[in-house]
């Protein structure tokens, strides 16, 4: 059996996402990640965006290999991704911690420009675009991998019926 195509998309969708990350990585000492509404800054969102990039690129090349444990690893991060996006925003007090993380990262640069007058639209929609548009989208790749899950154990057993020097002999 073929690997789906819908399995090719989202492996493809991982690894170029992670190579836009690796533009972002070199500034991570400047930015912060969340987890579940806690904020990081410095070496801990380093470690944080550097085990997440290990995971996300293990799960992309296994995809594409039809690896059942990519499968479920790809599974678990968009869970994650789900449950992290509306923790984060959903937790009272979560808009005003963002603002306070954006001022906190700004303020490593000497990045001046305040974003108190107001509350700009901009922030309040990069606040809650990835919990709207997101979700949907994770959701999505969570159907297509588990519902495609006979591809992954079709190529295992595929694997396995081949004689001990390859497909060759």
């Amino acid at each position: 059996m073929k690997r789906p195509v819908s399995i090719t998309v989202i492996a493809i969708m991982i690894l170029v996402g992670l190579g836009v990350e690796l533009l972002v990585l070199p500034d991570v000492q400047f930015q912060f990640a969340s987890i579940f509404g806690i904020y990081l800054f410095s070496w801990a969102a380093l470690w944080v965006f550097v085990a997440f990039f290990a995971m996300h690129l293990f799960a992309g090349i296994g995809l594409l290999r039809c690896r059942p444990w990519a499968r479920l690893l790809a599974i678990a991060l968009y869970a994650y991704s789900i449950v992290d996006s509306i923790l984060t925003r959903a937790l009272p007090g979560s808009f005003g911690r963002y603002v306070q993380a954006l001022k906190t990262s700004h303020h490593r640069i000497n990045y001046t420009e305040s974003f108190v007058p107001g509350w700009p639209v901009p922030i309040r929609f990069s606040f809650w675009a990835l919990l709207w548009f997101g979700i949907p989208v994770w959701c999505t790749f969570i159907y297509f991998l588990w519902t495609r899950r006979p591809a992954f154990y079709a190529a295992r057993a595929f694997d396995s019926a081949l004689p001990a020097g390859g497909a060759s002999q």
